[in-house]
């Protein structure tokens, strides 16, 4: 792993590219710098597993605002 700080950096320049083009950059040859290609990996990951807890959450609050009826007259 690459030192804190740069790791950091390197995120930080993954979150402004995004998602589709850090992909892509790794299925191609975008990425000469193993450390950074393992960061981008592991970026992906963590970006990924945040989506889906932010999804499940939002299921469980629909599911419970359903059951209240929250949208009964929608």
């Amino acid at each position: 792993m690459a030192e804190p700080e740069v790791e950091a950096a390197w995120r930080a320049e993954f979150e402004r590219s995004g998602v589709t083009q850090i992909r892509d950059a790794l299925s191609g040859d975008g990425f000469t710098d193993e450390l950074k290609r393992q960061a981008a990996f592991r970026w992906l990951g963590d970006t990924a597993e945040a989506q889906r807890l932010q999804q499940e959450q939002t299921y469980h609050y629909v599911q419970l605002a359903h059951g209240n009826g929250v949208f009964k007259d929608m």
